[in-house]
């Protein structure tokens, strides 16, 4: 069992704030991400792709180039993160089938050369019908979903509307697994002062006597008879926010309570104090004369 206390009263609250800059940089790199994965994508389906794996893994993938899209150009606004997510997810959606399609036109446009080329050999294949490209993206599709698709679970073959819902279901898929990896990094505390996110400077553990004089220091109330317990400090990269303290302690009934905790300027000095004579406790002074 266990337990968990939160005191926000003067943490960083929400995202960043919103700026210009931030979709000016992240939309052309999600839809950079976006086209990049439905190429790889598209190429990789040709060799294997299990049915709803294969989209779980795209769409992870894409979570992930997007967290590190995020971190690296430093932009914390939740809405402009889940708007780049949902546009790198539908070009990356739609990508794959618009590939297929300038696949096909580019197969049937060699299927035509190699036909002209043998009609002038032989001119009786003249009476033969050229191939025809499909006209747009959509006519593809349809063609596509009347040819039926093959699922993968004991042959079956998906035809009309039953293409057009798997291919709904991927992109959703798609989408959630992009969402499930990038909603919790988003909610994760971020300075707008200096742009960054919050990331661990300091970790730890501590014996059960410490934990007093460490609860004290933080201004908040002891969790009883302690065994032990970790820490961790929380800072922005300019150090210009409040700085996180999180406690995980573990009582000798084995109960486990976890504190996060934003402190101010003097908490923290105090805190980072005890961690150092914690580190490096004070060794006795001797007397040099003692040793004449």
């Amino acid at each position: 069992m266990g337990s968990e206390a939160n005191r926000d009263d003067f943490g960083p609250t929400g995202g960043g704030r919103f700026s210009w800059r931030d979709p000016i940089l992240l939309l052309p790199i999600a839809f950079l991400l976006g086209l990049s994965l439905a190429w790889l994508a598209e190429t990789a389906q040709h060799y294997y792709a299990p049915l709803i794996i294969f989209p779980l893994l795209v769409g992870a993938a894409l979570g992930v180039l997007t967290i590190l899209a995020v971190r690296l150009g430093r932009i914390g606004n939740r809405p402009t993160i889940v708007l780049a997510t949902l546009l790198a997810s539908l070009i990356s959606i739609g990508g794959q089938h618009y590939l297929s399609y300038r696949a096909e036109c580019r197969l049937v446009a060699q299927q035509r050369r190699l036909r002209l080329e043998a009609q002038q050999e032989q001119p009786a294949l003249g009476a033969i019908a050229m191939p025809e490209a499909p006209g747009s993206v959509f006519a593809y599709m349809q063609k596509r979903a009347a040819e039926g698709r093959e699922l993968n679970i004991g042959g079956y073959v998906a035809r009309g509307w039953q293409a057009w819902a798997s291919w709904g279901v991927d992109g959703l898929l798609v989408l959630l697994a992009a969402m499930f990896l990038v909603v919790p990094v988003m909610r994760l505390p971020y300075c707008s002062r200096c742009r960054s996110w919050y990331r661990e400077v300091r970790r730890g553990r501590f014996d059960g006597p410490f934990s007093g004089k460490l609860a004290e220091a933080a201004g908040v109330s002891g969790s009883g008879k302690t065994a032990s317990g970790r820490y961790r400090l929380l800072s922005c990269h300019g150090g210009c926010g409040p700085t996180g303290l999180e406690i995980a302690w573990r009582r000798s009934d084995g109960d486990t309570t976890t504190l996060r905790q934003w402190l101010d300027t003097e908490s923290r000095d105090r805190i980072v104090q005890l961690f150092d004579e914690q580190a490096n406790p004070k060794s006795e002074i001797r007397n040099p004369k003692s040793e004449i």
